[in-house]
């Protein structure tokens, strides 16, 4: 690890998905407590080295950390974090990782699909890592915008 210690980013698009949580009445609370994690990982060394890896945990923050296999196997090297506990877990916040110069950047904040939507909720409004669900093109088109490097 060295002195080098990994930079942390956020996307275009982080902010707006905070916003968006905040304007929906069952998520406004969590927002919040989301910021309050994505400071405590920026603050962790630790935390920052361990979302450079595949896959891993991390306590605390108490995170889970992974690869996403449909995006790497494209050539994008972007990856999730599941925030473990009981008020955070259905969120995934999706970054990629620019090896060459050691940055993170936090692309986009989804509420993960449950196994039964809500009736009546727009499918839209969860994520399941489907190559053809709007977030997914959002964050390629990102990451390409940004010029990261493709495996």
């Amino acid at each position: 690890m060295g002195d080098i210690v990994p930079q942390m980013f956020n996307g275009d698009f982080l902010e707006k998905d905070l916003d968006k949580l905040r304007a929906n009445a069952l998520t406004a609370d969590d927002v919040d407590l989301l910021n309050a994690f994505l400071d405590e990982v920026a603050e962790s060394v630790d935390a920052l080295w361990k979302l450079t890896r595949w896959a891993a945990d991390h306590f605390p923050p108490h995170l889970n950390c992974r690869a996403i296999a449909c995006f790497q196997d494209d050539g994008y090297n972007l990856y999730r974090i599941r925030p473990l506990g009981p008020r955070l877990s259905k969120y995934r916040i999706l970054y990629a990782y620019n090896n060459t110069v050691e940055e993170l950047h936090f692309l986009a904040v989804v509420v993960k699909k449950p196994e039964k939507l809500p009736g009546g909720a727009d499918p839209n409004d969860f994520y399941n890592y489907e190559p053809n669900h709007p977030i997914s093109d959002r964050v390629r088109h990102e990451y390409d915008y940004r010029r990261f490097s493709k495996l």
